[in-house]
């Protein structure tokens, strides 16, 4: 393979595209998981010193983008 010719010494790189980073780095969203949102509604539920119902919190969750892979609150416990 031939190699590039070489260039005119009054010839250089422009400034805004030498060492420019093209992509923006998007942090990562930290999210829940399923069972971190029954602890916690746990945590809350015994704070309240009241009994642990399943069926609202999994609605809770649900309303709250959680609990996709489950049927319905039995799936919880």
């Amino acid at each position: 393979m031939l190699e590039p010719p070489d260039l005119p010494l009054n010839v250089r790189a422009n400034a805004s595209t030498e060492s420019r980073d093209r992509l923006r780095t998007i942090e990562r969203e930290f999210r829940k998981r399923d069972m971190d949102i029954v602890y916690e509604f746990i945590r809350n539920r015994k704070t309240m010193r009241k009994r642990m119902n399943w069926k609202k919190c999994f609605d809770e969750g649900r309303v709250n983008g959680y609990f996709e892979n489950c049927k319905d609150h039995h799936s919880l416990k």
